[in-house]
């Protein structure tokens, strides 16, 4: 509860009326999720994976052009992982495994200067905020089986475990152009410090043993558009 009384607090925040307030709704699309190993695996790669979300900004201009800005987001957590089986039973094969069933939301503030370049006006920022995550399911678990002997063996387990309710800070830096007196189009990239999701891995049939833990960690690079839809 303490999170949505929060996300209400900034709201009034970002709508609140005001001479030089502007509000914004957009869309972004987000690349990265940076996923931990450990110990590291020859076995496990780890591809960029893609995600979206949907954006409520609100900007506050002050005097000598300093920018205050509030947002709200809702968002997909996604991450991407490539298995490499490194069993004894056959020669290696990739299998690819994609998820999107963790969703968050996220509420930040940032300071800003904007400058003119070429008669384009730019919004370099920093801020910080944090992301509140909800996971579809508990958990969700991950198998690769080969063919030997007519017989399934496996070779390859994980599970992620399910986020939970969890509000993790995070630190943010973006760049935001004004593309005409509607949109605008930004790239942003956030780093949160805690892993949003934590589960294992192990590989069976192996030379030497090999098994760990993983970390998802949000840390994306994100291009945005934004679109105007106060009146003033």
């Amino acid at each position: 509860m303490r999170f949505f009384r929060l996300v209400l607090f900034f709201s009034a925040l970002v709508f609140s009326d005001g001479s030089n307030a502007q509000t914004f709704l957009g869309l972004s699309a987000n690349f990265g999720n940076q996923m931990r190993f450990t110990p590291g695996s020859v076995g496990l790669k780890t591809p960029i994976s893609i995600s979206g979300s949907i954006i409520l900004n609100g900007q506050y201009k002050m005097k000598n052009n300093w920018v205050l800005q509030y947002s709200i987001g809702l968002g997909s957590l996604a991450y991407n992982f490539k298995i490499v089986s490194m069993d004894t039973l056959a020669a290696p094969e990739a299998s690819v495994f994609l998820d999107y069933t963790t969703l968050y939301g996220s509420f930040n503030g940032l300071v800003g200067r904007e400058i003119s370049i070429q008669k384009k006006k730019i919004i370099i920022g920093i801020g910080a905020g944090a992301s509140y995550y909800l996971s579809l399911f508990a958990g969700t678990s991950y198998g690769i089986s080969q063919a030997n002997s007519n017989s399934l063996k496996r070779v390859f387990y994980s599970e992620m475990n399910g986020a939970g309710s969890k509000l993790i800070g995070f630190g943010k830096i973006s760049t935001q152009m004004r593309l005409n007196r509607l949109f605008s189009v930004g790239l942003e990239y956030s780093y949160h410090f805690s892993p949003a999701l934590e589960g294992f891995y192990e590989f069976s049939h192996t030379k030497a043993p090999s098994s760990g833990t993983i970390s998802l960690y949000q840390r994306e690079f994100s291009v945005v558009l934004l679109v105007k839809v106060s009146k003033r």
